[in-house]
Parts: C-alpha cells; sequence; structure tokens
C-alpha cells in the first residue's frame, strides 16, 4: 500500500481501502452537519446543501478523476441519506424525487464529468508535461496491447456518451 496525496494504491489499483475511508469521512461529516441544527431545523435547506457540498460531497468525490470509473454504492448511499435529512422526507421517498428535488446529480454522473474534464485538461497540455507523458504512454499500451487502464476508462466512457 502507498498513500500518494492522500489517495491510498494498492498493488491492484483498486481503491478499496481509500473508497472505504473517504466513506466513513463522509459519513463523520454528515454526523457534524446533523449536529450543527439540521436536526432541530434551525439550518435553513440552502445552509444545508452548502455544508453537504463542502464537507461530504467534496469528501466523497476527492481524488475521483483517478478511481471513479465505477459504481460506488456506499457513496451514492451517503448523498442520498443526507438529502433525506435535508429536506425531512421519509425513507421510502424514492431516490429519483430526493435527486431531483434538490437538483443533485448522481455521483457517478458528477465523477463522469470531473473525468471528462480532466481528459480533455490533459489532451490540451503541453507534451512536455509529465501527467501528459504519463497519458501518452497509458494510451499507447491501451491501444497497442490493449491494458485495461485510464485511457481505457475514459474510451469506454466517451463511446458511452456519443450514444
Amino acid at each position: 500500500m502507498y498513500k500518494y496525496l492522500g489517495v491510498e494504491l494498492d498493488r491492484k489499483l483498486s481503491f478499496v481501502d481509500f473508497k472505504r475511508r473517504i466513506k466513513e469521512k463522509a459519513r463523520r461529516n454528515v454526523s457534524r452537519i446533523w449536529s450543527m441544527g439540521m436536526s432541530d431545523g434551525s439550518l435553513s435547506v440552502k445552509a444545508s446543501i452548502n455544508l453537504y457540498q463542502a464537507l461530504v460531497r467534496s469528501v466523497l468525490e476527492y481524488g475521483c478523476v483517478v478511481w471513479g470509473d465505477e459504481e460506488w454504492e456506499e457513496g451514492e448511499r451517503v448523498q442520498r441519506e443526507i438529502g433525506r435529512r435535508i429536506l425531512r422526507c421519509s425513507g421510502k421517498t424514492t431516490n429519483e424525487a430526493v435527486l431531483g428535488e434538490l437538483g443533485w446529480w448522481r455521483l457517478r454522473t458528477r465523477r463522469d464529468f470531473a473525468r471528462l474534464k480532466y481528459w480533455i485538461q490533459i489532451l490540451l497540455m503541453n507534451d512536455t508535461r509529465i501527467v501528459k507523458r504519463v497519458y501518452n504512454e497509458s494510451k499507447s499500451l491501451y491501444l497497442t496491447l490493449c491494458k485495461n487502464n485510464w485511457c481505457k476508462s475514459i474510451h469506454k466512457l466517451v463511446k458511452t456518451m456519443a450514444r
């Protein structure tokens, strides 16, 4: 295991431990927001959303341009839980209604958007930048050896969006 910029990397680049850690941190922050006044209704919906974006969503999305190519139901569950708390609605309220009422995207959609923006940022970089050189090597490995890497996941995402 190696930790770089707060992201734990294992030999298989599975990010399982990292996602577990950020989910737990996000849940702790949900509890903090709850105790800041959401529980008794003294926080407005707008204030609650602002706190969610700053203290929970930012944690759940940390580093997602690297690891965000897969479903992550635990993270989605955290978002839906705080959405229900903000709206003070029943646990039986549909997920779509909660996200729609708040104007929120699924976390997966936000990660995909962030990954596409980062890809474009890489494409626009000077070829001498280390990130661009790593990208070009990764792209070459994907195109020549069909390596399962970040470039493959971006290619798959772009193909999905083109439909």
